[in-house]
């Protein structure tokens, strides 16, 4: 009898485990892997980045972390995710403090005028939170997001809302590609927002609402571990109220004693609108870039004890995760066919270019300034051009990219019409 109760209690325990095994795949494959994809790397090993960008999508399409790192030395990772509200903001910030500390953080404040806790889109919060491990400080965060207890039980065990995913589960379920990006997103899409007007910077409203509350709440969170803080306004084109909201954050970032880098309004930051936003509210590959280079100056600027005290294991790891970011970079150039999306990705230090022009293409003002801003391209002849690319008497534009590091050629395009020709 007591040998069958062993036996039986054996088994349960077998039989617990594996269902536990087996719940827990069933779980991660059904799961959305938008959130895994962006931050899981971050909350594997949340140690040895120097900075924390935060905010939302303006955010991840604003820093280029592996640029700042080539450029600037600062190692960073992006927690911002689309939509996220100051108080979800908030809340991640918390959750990252629960597994490692940075040297700083940027923290741009678009959406501080909300007054909701939550976006419009809620999946926008799934976005974020999914990939945030299980824990103490979660369910505060969730019990402080939520009032519905069906919300809360859906954000902290997300198979919830996933369960019923099997008729749209595709090869990304399946084998999620791995981001090099940290967190960030980038777009090589152009939009012309040269129309769009700003509100005076002293236009203000008052800092009154629930954003501004949860603003608060995250400097003196910071102010209290000795945690350096920059405040950001990422270039973007919003509605008036948004705006108004944004230079507010001047009055908060002067009661606090923190900087504030409105930059919208900063005319060292060399942000064109006519080329460098891909929709509305966000930055493009080219703006990216820019805005990436301004906080990277500003962040020596401030604190340029930042990329001290690193082990060299670190800069190793990312030198190497800068290599396959090239090559990463190179296949998105070699995918792109359409001319201007193409000449907006050579906004890039890594590569030099040149190129063959027929003397009636092109001609307008977005074309022209996309090739101004390309660094050092050299226009060759046609002669030349074809001795690399093939003759292509039609052709409007011949194009040789060389990794600027090897001098070897990484893409030869020609283009007619606007479209890449195979």
């Amino acid at each position: 009898m007591k040998s069958q109760t062993i036996k039986n209690i054996i088994r349960s325990i077998c039989f617990i485990i594996v269902f536990v095994f087996a719940f827990g795949r069933v779980s991660d494959l059904l799961e959305r892997k938008n959130s895994k994809i962006g931050y899981e790397e971050f909350w594997k090993n949340p140690e040895g980045y120097d900075v924390w960008f935060l905010g939302t999508s303006h955010m991840r399409q604003g820093v280029q972390s592996v640029e700042l790192y080539k450029d600037y030395k600062i190692t960073s990772y992006c927690l911002a995710s689309t939509s996220n509200p100051i108080p979800q903001t908030y809340w991640t910030f918390l959750n990252a403090l629960s597994y490692a500390e940075p040297k700083a953080v940027v923290l741009d404040c678009f959406h501080v005028v909300k007054d909701g806790k939550t976006p419009e889109k809620e999946m926008n919060m799934h976005n974020g939170m999914d990939s945030i491990p299980f824990s103490r400080m979660k369910i505060r965060m969730v019990n402080d997001l939520f009032e519905d207890r069906e919300k809360r039980i859906e954000h902290l065990f997300d198979f919830y809302v996933y369960h019923n995913r099997w008729d749209q589960l595709g090869a990304i379920d399946l084998s999620p590609r791995r981001s090099l990006l940290k967190g960030g997103i980038i777009i090589s899409k152009i939009q012309d927002m040269s129309a769009y007007q700003v509100v005076d910077e002293t236009d203000m409203c008052e800092p009154d609402s629930t954003g501004f509350v949860y603003l608060r709440r995250l400097i003196e969170e910071c102010q209290t571990r000795d945690i350096p803080l920059i405040l950001t306004a990422i270039p973007c084109c919003i509605g008036d109220e948004e705006q108004r909201g944004m230079n507010a954050v001047a009055k908060v970032a002067a009661e606090y004693d923190v900087p504030f880098f409105n930059m919208i309004y900063d005319e060292e930051l060399p942000i064109d609108f006519q080329t460098d936003f891909h929709d509305e509210g966000h930055l493009n590959w080219a703006g990216g870039q820019k805005s990436s280079r301004y906080l990277g100056e500003r962040l020596l600027e401030e604190f340029p004890w930042i990329t001290e005290g690193r082990n060299e294991a670190t800069d190793r790891e990312w030198e190497e995760h800068c290599r396959l970011y090239k090559k990463e970079k190179i296949r998105w150039l070699k995918q792109e066919k359409n001319l201007n999306r193409f000449l907006l990705r050579l906004y890039d230090d890594d590569f030099s270019c040149q190129i063959y022009r027929k003397k009636s293409a092109g001609g307008d003002e977005a074309l022209e300034k996309l090739l101004a801003q390309i660094p050092g391209l050299r226009q060759i002849s046609y002669e030349e051009a074809a001795d690399v690319v093939g003759a292509c008497p039609e052709a409007d534009f011949a194009v040789i990219v060389k990794d600027r590091e090897s001098e070897k050629i990484v893409d030869r395009a020609v283009f007619k019409d606007g479209k890449r020709q195979k």
